[in-house]
């Protein structure tokens, strides 16, 4: 694993949530310090650690280690598009107003 590369990928994630090196650290119950190190490509991560760092980003780890998305989000998304299929045009509205209030709230 490139350290740097992964460190630059954890920030760029980390920053388009729009969290700061502070908020994610405190999320993930780490150090900034630690979080700089870490973005920085001086340490790696412990699975632990890792792991904690995924579930605050909700980030796919092939993501973070190779940069590219692994086959399973297609696979997700797959039976996500199922399931809107089923719904009737009344119910596929109501859930593309939520998709959108999110994705609003998120910028």
């Amino acid at each position: 694993m490139d350290r740097k590369k992964f460190g630059r990928r954890l920030q760029q994630v980390r920053m388009e949530q729009h969290l700061t090196g502070e908020q994610f650290a405190e999320k993930a119950d780490l150090s900034v310090t630690y979080i700089r190190q870490i973005e920085g490509g001086k340490r790696v991560p412990s699975f632990t650690t890792f792991v904690k760092m995924l579930n605050v980003l909700e980030c796919s780890a092939d993501y973070l280690l190779a940069g590219t998305v692994a086959a399973s989000q297609d696979i997700v998304l797959d039976e996500l598009s199922a399931k809107l299929k089923r719904l009737s045009p009344e119910r596929l509205a109501e859930v593309t107003t939520v998709i959108d209030a999110m994705l609003s709230y998120m910028e």
